[in-house]
């Protein structure tokens, strides 16, 4: 072996000298005849060194551009045992074409384990840490976790690409995911457990109509409002069927139809309400006292212009709530990271206008109601609703304290819920009474009964202005 080197170590040392000859002889110009004496400077031998070409034993001698010897190279490895040494060829190179052939197999790695060592800067990066290179050396980074909405891509492992609008991932991850849709739906068993209250306040809203029409021309329904009592039970049954405008995929006609629906609704039920408590003050507290203002609300058309003038104001409200901010379907993505919050957009300042005329009415209707609290035992509709008016504003004043606390689908559950409490304590202090008295009491129900009853005031107050 060592005789075999030395001879292809000779070869190579033959093969530059004659280089080095070639580019004298062209640098002196001797392919004249007569050589130059002039001084050479390496630099000079070098430059055309890189341009002989010429053959010897065989063998091409010439260099490429970047002074590179044209024609290929062996690949060897010293082997050393003990003071012996010897060499193997490993791998060739070679030109026209241009490959590299390596045999691994030939290789001996002096490690522990005869394994190729690991020639690395820096240590892999783990899942989802993009590799930030420090220097010129692509081998050497720093890992840094990928952020939320973000993914490491494995074919770049430099930058962590940005997930899609609806897709969602935590830190350091390699994939995105998609954002859960989210919104008040009909299969849930929440949603039941509000569509059943719903369901049995619209079937009550339509027992108690037909109850009331049957028992039309009966003193007790006339004195309860007469006609007036079915718009007002059917404006309490468009409020109630808005609040199903909240359960399923928000869609443009639902966003549009559930604010007016119940606002208008729940306005048109306070104004008759008020129209009416107000006909029951005049009758019995306003006698000989202010004569004009008794006859004023005493007029035939006085509940009709109450009830006009609510429903008016209420619509113009809602018609500006819906021409300055329409509502429309909305996907939110700022709720959390991974859900996509299905609801509807809009609002503004027109709709709280709107939801804070209807508690001016109720406001108002407490007061009516409260003052007529110790009308004749056959007008108690004034006590109850007393009551049932002073629950509703309670439910409204939390249901509008706690609404900017809820997002998402709990935003829904909160707002129908607070319209169920709303909407039920009304109902209940206003026409239950009167059913029950329908139903149960039938000796109320009599004119005879009416003029015991406002007899009986009468005397009471007759009393009391005299003593």
């Amino acid at each position: 072996a060592p005789n075999i080197y030395d001879t292809q170590a000779s070869n190579n040392v033959y093969s530059a000298v004659y280089a080095v000859a070639h580019g004298l002889h062209d640098l002196l110009g001797c392919a004249s005849g007569v050589c130059s004496k002039d001084r050479v400077y390496p630099w000079q031998l070098l430059q055309k060194i890189k341009q002989v070409n010429f053959s010897l034993h065989n063998s091409q001698i010439c260099f490429d551009a970047n002074g590179n010897i044209y024609k290929g190279y062996n690949i060897i490895m010293w082997n050393w045992r003990g003071l012996s040494w010897a060499f193997d060829v490993v791998g060739t190179f070679t030109v026209n074409p241009n490959r590299l052939l390596l045999n691994r197999s030939k290789i001996l790695w002096h490690t522990k384990d005869h394994q190729a060592p690991i020639s690395m800067c820096s240590q892999p990066c783990a899942a989802g840490e993009k590799r930030l290179q420090q220097n010129r050396h692509r081998c050497c980074f720093s890992c840094v976790a990928c952020p939320a909405g973000t993914f490491l891509n494995r074919t770049d492992p430099y930058t962590c690409q940005a997930c899609g609008a609806d897709e969602w991932s935590p830190a350091r991850s390699e994939l995105c995911f998609n954002r859960t849709l989210e919104f008040l739906s009909w299969a849930e068993p929440l949603s039941w457990a509000l569509l059943a209250p719903i369901a049995l306040l619209l079937l009550l809203l339509a027992a108690l109509s037909l109850l009331f029409a049957l028992h039309a021309s009966t003193p007790l329904v006339r004195a309860a409002g007469g006609r007036l009592c079915f718009l007002m039970l059917g404006s309490l049954g468009c409020a109630c069927g808005s609040l199903l405008c909240y359960f399923g995929a928000p869609s443009r006609p639902c966003c549009l139809l559930r604010l007016p629906l119940f606002a208008v609704g729940f306005a048109v039920f306070l104004s008759s309400v008020a129209a009416r408590c107000l006909q029951l003050v005049a009758i019995f507290k306003l006698r000989g006292r202010c004569p004009r203002l008794r006859r004023a609300c005493l007029r035939r058309r006085t509940p009709l212009l109450l009830v006009a003038a609510g429903a008016a104001g209420q619509a113009a409200l809602c018609l500006a709530a819906l021409l300055s901010a329409p509502p429309g379907p909305l996907r939110r993505r700022d709720v959390a990271a991974e859900l996509l919050v299905l609801e509807c957009g809009g609002g503004g300042a027109a709709e709280a206008a709107a939801e804070a005329l209807n508690v001016a009415l109720s406001g108002g209707c407490f007061a009516l109601s409260y003052a007529g609290k110790d009308l004749p035992a056959a007008y108690r509709e004034a006590r109850c609703l007393t009551c049932g008016l002073l629950l509703h504003l309670a439910c409204a004043a939390a249901a509008l304290c706690t609404r900017g606390a809820f997002r998402g689908r709990e935003a829904a559950l909160a707002a129908v819920l607070g319209a169920l409490c709303t909407l039920a304590p009304p109902l209940a202090g206003y026409f239950v009474p009167r059913g029950l008295a329908l139903l149960l009491r039938p000796q109320q129900n009599t004119a005879a009964h009416f003029r015991g009853a406002i007899g009986g005031y009468a005397r009471r107050a007759c009393g009391c202005c005299g003593s």
